[in-house]
């Protein structure tokens, strides 16, 4: 909004007055303006009236012509008459010159202009207009706001010069210095629904959302039918009040219905709502209304991206880079649809132009995620640290450090930077689920289901205490999980997991089905249901389900493992061998395959590819003890029983109470004649299972 219709918003009419001389009416700034023409009129006309009073009466005509856009060009003709009678009159200098840049005749304004203040320097009218003036010329913003700070400084009372100002003050982004002088404006002009609209603009730009927004209600209570408050409103309370921002929207609407900001606002409101849906065909005729705004097009291919739409998304984010090849937004967003596609490499270009054109924390923050989508754990790292010290309060940027620290295995660096997400950000449910993540990286499961329980993660929470022995409590949070979402599969493969291998096979076996009737092809769920037929005599269906795993997923060293086993635990070793030299083929470091093969090589008596095997899985995983138990066992079997020893004693240091262990650390030292350790070795694993078997 220019000054000078500024200006004109608040000049008003006053009440006609009891009747006087003409002229006195035709000066009169509070008389009826009809009646005022009248008399002015009357004084020019008049030739006999003095040369004083008829160039006053052109001077108040002139200026009541001013007022009206309609009436520009006979206000310059009446000041031009004046000037004809009073050359070296500043008020009617200033009077054309302002009717003149009304009009856009810019050069003849300036010298008007000009002239009036080299007549007199502290003209506060024409110091005004210089301001209007090179604002209209599209000066130079600082150039502009100095000519509004001569004009206030000149008189402080002026509020059209402080509108002027602060306008000015906003396009050099002196964002309080704006407020400032709006709040001034306010205090002596307080009926005005515009001034609060602007204050309210500028108030966001300060970062004082709330004080905003009180703006544009008192705006929009001044004036109902403001349509840029009740978007402003809307807009500010879109994220705490969606359904009071889509009321807005649709006043506008109905008032407008091809408002761009009311179009826009209600497609927001849709979507804080839930109600994508309905946001999008908004935002489709938003872009037919408005197809040179960028916003309608950012928003729309947003949805589609969230939707897995690519294809949609695409040409909207075109369209908005046809607009601004450097749109920041539109940038963004095509990094993500190409990182979706595994084109990290478009992605990063496009990173990489997004932090030169705006090097923010958002643009380091979605580059480190991209380079860490590529595999560049270094750069990633370099470029989530800088995010942080830009935006050192954002919670979801200490939380994407910490998973890449995780990544690259930097505990201490990912547990801090979780700790200050969750200082940020006490109830992130994201924070403590990440939390819950590194506790479970260390096997903490106790302190990893609770801060999977103040995440909400009621599933992981589940996971975390059924590691930790408590059934119990695992059973009861799946039924939890499965109550709040009945088709989450991975839930009932968790509960038929857990009731197979509680002994409970007829509920297992519900569990399964249960999950497969929503996935038939899950995988999980047809292993799952395979072993616990198996446990249940069910072998033709056991088998069935293998087949049917492996028709779901005929790549998946997870089956051939699996269906391996099944065949070990029925003495086919022959079939089990070629089953787990699949699965192997497929991953060659799959340590549930390498330890099954060696139990069958075992069960062979081929004790020698069996401790090459379990060799290759300790190096993979040196803590495996189960694994250096059966090694133990392999040598005792070849009769190495020095070896054995050595590899049981290492397993039983790492769990000194698995009773299988110590029942062949019995057997290994009775075969080196030390009776007593090995009777002591052999009552305390019956001690701690019962059902072994010790001969």
């Amino acid at each position: 909004m220019k000054p000078f219709v500024i200006a004109a918003a608040l000049l008003a009419a006053g009440p006609a007055l009891a009747a006087e001389s003409p002229l006195k009416i035709c000066t009169n700034p509070d008389a009826n303006l009809e009646a005022a023409l009248r008399a002015c009129g009357q004084v020019i006309d008049d030739r006999a009236a003095p040369q004083a009073d008829r160039i006053a009466a052109l001077k108040a005509r002139a200026g009541i012509r001013r007022s009206d856009d309609k009436t520009l060009e006979a206000a310059v003709a009446d000041a031009t008459e004046g000037l004809r009678l009073a050359p070296l009159d500043t008020d009617l200098l200033t009077t054309r010159g302002d009717a003149l840049l009304a009009l856009r005749r810019l050069p003849a304004a300036r010298a008007d202009v000009e002239a009036s203040l080299r007549l007199d320097p502290r003209n506060q009218l024409a110091l005004r207009l210089l301001g209007d003036l090179l604002d209209a010329e599209d000066a130079p913003a600082e150039k502009v706001l100095a000519a509004y700070d001569a004009a206030v400084l000149n008189d402080p009372s002026d509020l059209i010069s402080r509108l002027g100002r602060a306008l000015s003050r906003g396009r050099v982004k002196d964002w309080a210095g704006a407020v400032a002088d709006y709040d001034v404006v306010i205090k002596t002009e307080p009926d005005h629904s515009f001034i609060f609209k602007l204050r309210g603009d500028a108030n966001i730009l300060a970062g004082r959302p709330e004080a905003a927004a009180a703006d544009y209600r008192a705006a929009v209570k001044l004036d109902p039918d403001n349509t840029e408050a009740m978007n402003g409103l809307g807009f500010m309370i879109l994220a705490d009040k969606p359904a009071e921002s889509l009321a807005l929207a649709e006043r506008v609407l109905k008032a407008a219905p091809d408002n761009d900001g009311a179009l826009l606002l209600k497609a927001r409101a849709f979507y804080h709502l839930d109600r994508v849906d309905e946001a999008i065909p908004v935002l489709r005729r938003l872009n037919e209304v408005a197809p040179q705004e960028a916003s309608g097009f950012h928003d729309l291919a947003r949805i589609y991206l969230d939707k897995d739409q690519p294809h949609l998304a695409e040409p909207l984010i075109a369209s908005a880079l046809k607009l601004d090849p450097h749109d920041v937004e539109a940038l963004g967003l095509r990094a993500e649809l190409r990182a979706n596609a595994e084109d990290w490499a478009g992605a990063l270009a496009d990173d990489d132009l997004i932090v030169s054109l705006d090097p923010s924390a958002d643009a380091y923050h979605q580059r480190g995620l991209h380079r860490s989508g590529k595999g560049d754990a270094v750069g990633a790292m370099a470029d989530l640290r800088k995010a942080t010290e830009l935006a050192p309060d954002s919670p979801s940027i200490w939380l994407s450090l910490a998973r890449q620290a995780q990544l690259g295995g930097e505990r201490p660096v990912a547990l801090a930077a979780v700790e200050r997400a969750l200082k940020l950000d006490p109830d992130s449910s994201d924070a403590w689920i990440a939390q819950g993540g590194l506790h479970a990286d260390v096997e903490a499961w106790p302190e990893a289901a609770q801060a999977y329980l103040k995440g909400g993660a009621t599933l992981f929470a589940g996971e975390s205490f059924e590691a930790a022995g408590d059934t119990a409590r695992a059973l009861a949070l799946y039924d939890e999980a499965l109550k709040a979402d009945p088709t989450w599969t991975r839930a009932w493969a968790d509960k038929g997991e857990l009731l197979s291998s509680l002994g409970r096979g007829r509920d297992a076996l519900k569990a399964f089905d249960r999950g497969l009737a929503i996935t038939p092809t899950d995988v999980r769920l047809l292993l799952g249901r395979a072993s616990a037929r198996s446990k249940a005599g069910d072998l033709s269906g056991a088998e069935a389900d293998f087949d049917a795993a492996l028709a779901a997923a005929p790549k998946s060293a997870e089956v051939f493992n699996a269906r391996g086993l099944f065949n070990l635990e029925r003495d086919r070793f022959d079939a089990a061998l070629a089953e787990l030299n699949q699965a192997l083929a497929l991953e060659p470091k799959m340590l549930d395959a390498l330890f099954n093969r060696a139990l069958v090589y075992m069960s062979q008596g081929r004790n020698d590819p069996a401790i090459r095997d379990l060799n290759a899985l300790l190096f993979l995983e040196p803590k495996d003890y189960a694994a250096r138990s059966l090694k133990g066992e392999a040598f005792h079997r070849l009769g190495d029983e020095t070896r054995a020893l050595e590899e049981l004693n290492a397993a039983l240091e790492m769990a000194p109470d698995d009773a299988i262990t110590l029942l062949r650390r019995g057997r290994v030292r009775e075969a080196l004649g030390d009776k007593a350790a090995a009777a002591a070795d052999k009552a305390r694993a019956l001690k701690l299972d019962p059902s072994l078997k010790t001969d």
